[in-house]
C-alpha cells in the first residue's frame, strides 16, 4: 500500500504553503501553549521521580539514582542533537510522505543509540553494583523506548500537532501516577523500583507513539538518517557538548575556588527559584524551532526574525517575573520550601536573575540560527559562549568569591547573548539577499 494512503490526505503534517505561513500572535501563543503544556507533563514525571526518591530514599541510594538519571540526560541530549533537532528543522511543513520517511529514520537512529547506550548502562551498572548500579541497569533496559518517545514529541511539533505530543506525555504521567499508587515503592525504599516505574511508563509512551504516527522504526533506516543529516547532527551535537560541558566546568571551578556553598546557592536559585522560567524555556523551544524553520522554508525572513524576537521577549519577561516573585516570598515560606538553602539561594537572586534573563535572550538568537539552518554559526556561538562562561567563572570565583562568580557568569551571559544575536542578524541579512532553500530532498528517499 502506498505510504500516503496510511493516513487520510491532509490530516497532518502541515503542508508547504499552508495558511499559517505568517506567524500570527494568536497562532504562536496557541502552539506555545501546547509546547509548555507538553513540557510541563514531561517535567512532572521527572520531578515526581526526583521528589519521591529524595523524600523516601537514604542519601546513598538517592545519590546513586541521581547519577543514573544524569547519565540518561546526557544520552538524551546527544540523541536529540543527532535526531530530534535535525528533524524539527528539516521536515517542518513537509508533505506526508517526506514527514513519515524522516520520522522513521530519526526514530530508528534513536532506537539504535538507545540499544547501544542501554547495553553500556547494563554493563556499567553490573560493575558498579549497589543501588546506583541497579538503577542504572534498570534505566538501561528502558533506554531505547525512552529515546524513541522523545523523538515522537519533536515529530509531532514539527507537524504542528503539539496536542498529540501532550497526550503522549499525559499517558506517561498518568501511568506513572497510577503505578506509584498501586505499588507504593516508598514502602520498599528501593531506588531501582523508582527507576523501574519511571522507565516503564516512559516506554509505554514510546509504543503509543507508534500507534499515533503509524510509523514503525526500523534499525536499518538509521544508516540512511546519519548519512543524510550528518551535517546538522555534527554541529548540533558539538553545540550540546560545548554548552553542557562549559556549564559543568564553570560550576566545578566555582566549587574549587569559592566553595561548594556558592555552587549550592547558584544552582538552588537557577533551578528552583527559576523553575517556571526553565519550564517555559524548554517548552517554547519545542514549537519555536519548527516555527522558525517553517518561516524560512517559505522565504518569510521577517517571520523567522519575529519568532526569535518573540521568544527572546517571552523568556526575558518570565525570568524577570520569577526574580520579582522570588524576592517577594516571605522568609518563613521560603524556609519551608527549601529549608536552610532558601537563604543561600536568595542571596544570589539578583545576579542569577540577570543570568537567566540574558540566557533567555540568547535563546531567541539560537532559534533564528536553527530556523535558517546556520548550524555552523550556532556552533561558533556555542564555542564562544562556553569559553566565556568558563573564563568568567574562574575570574569571578578566584578574585571575588562566590558572589563575584555569580555576577561574572551574569556578565558573560549578557555578552554571549549579544554574540548569538550578532550571528543571527548576520544570517538574517544573508537570507534577505538570497532565497532560503526549499525543504531538503534528502528528507525522503526515492
Amino acid at each position: 500500500m502506498p505510504e500516503n494512503n496510511l493516513r487520510p490526505t491532509g490530516a497532518w503534517p502541515r503542508t508547504r504553503g499552508s495558511s499559517d505561513a505568517a506567524p500570527s500572535r494568536a497562532g504562536l501563543v496557541a502552539r506555545a501553549g501546547w509546547a509548555v503544556t507538553d513540557q510541563a507533563l514531561s517535567s512532572l514525571t521527572n520531578f515526581a521521580l526526583t521528589f519521591l526518591a529524595a523524600r523516601y530514599l537514604d542519601p546513598h541510594s538517592f545519590g546513586g539514582l541521581s547519577v543514573a538519571f544524569v547519565a540518561y540526560l546526557f544520552v538524551l541530549g546527544i540523541t536529540r542533537a543527532i535526531t530530534s533537532e535535525p528533524l524539527a528543522v528539516r521536515v517542518v511543513g513537509a508533505d506526508q510522505i517526506v514527514w513519515r520517511s524522516a520520522v522513521r529514520g530519526a526514530a530508528a537512529t534513536a532506537l539504535c543509540v538507545g540499544i547501544l547506550a542501554g547495553i553500556a548502562a547494563l554493563g556499567a551498572g553490573a560493575a558498579w553494583g549497589g543501588p546506583g548500579g541497579r538503577s542504572l541497569a534498570v534505566i538501561g533496559v528502558f533506554m531505547p523506548g525512552l529515546l524513541v518517545q522523545d523523538v515522537w514529541r519533536f515529530a509531532f511539533f514539527a507537524a504542528g500537532r503539539g496536542a498529540i505530543a501532550a497526550a503522549n506525555d499525559a499517558v506517561w504521567a498518568v501511568g506513572m501516577g497510577v503505578s506509584l499508587l498501586v505499588t507504593r515503592p516508598w514502602d520498599q525504599a528501593s531506588a531501582p523500583v523508582f527507576a523501574l516505574i519511571w522507565g516503564a511508563c516512559g516506554t509505554i509512551g514510546g509504543f503509543l507513539g507508534v500507534l499515533q504516527t503509524g510509523v514503525v522504526p526500523r534499525v536499518r533506516d538509521a544508516k540512511w538518517w546519519l548519512e543524510h543529516h550528518r551535517d546538522l547532527a555534527r554541529h548540533f551535537s558539538g553545540e550540546f557538548l560545548l554548552l553542557s560541558g562549559g556549564a559543568q566546568a564553570a560550576l566545578s571551578l566555582v566549587a574549587i575556588l569559592a566553595g561548594v556553598e556558592a555552587v549550592a546557592g547558584i544552582r538552588a536559585a537557577s533551578h528552583v527559584l527559576f523553575g517556571p522560567h526553565n519550564l517555559v524555556f524548554t517548552g517554547a523551544l519545542l514549537f519555536a524551532i519548527p516555527e522558525a524553520a517553517q518561516q524560512a522554508q517559505v522565504g518569510n525572513v521577517k517571520g523567522v526574525q519575529r519568532v526569535g524576537l518573540y521568544l527572546s521577549g517571552l523568556l526575558l519577561v518570565t525570568a524577570l517575573a520569577c526574580g520579582v516573585v522570588a524576592s517577594a516570598v516571605p522568609s518563613n515560606l521560603g524556609n519551608a520550601i527549601l529549608g536552610q538553602n532558601w537563604a543561600v539561594a536568595t542571596s544570589f537572586l539578583l545576579p542569577v536573575t540577570v543570568l537567566m534573563a540574558a540566557t533567555g535572550v540568547a535563546g531567541g538568537g539560537a532559534v533564528v540560527l536553527r530556523g535558517l539552518r546556520e548550524s555552523g554559526k550556532a556552533l561558533q556561538s556555542a564555542a564562544f559562549h562556553s569559553g566565556l562562561t568558563v573564563a568568567a567563572a574562574a575570574l569571578g570565583a578566584g578574585v571575588w568569591g562566590g558572589m563575584g562568580a555569580a555576577w561574572a557568569l551574569a556578565g558573560a551571559a549578557i555578552v554571549a547573548s549579544t554574540c548569538w544575536w550578532v550571528f543571527a542578524l548576520s544570517s538574517l541579512r544573508g537570507a534577505w539577499r538570497c532565497a532560503v532553500r526549499p525543504p531538503d530532498a534528502c528528507c525522503a528517499r526515492s
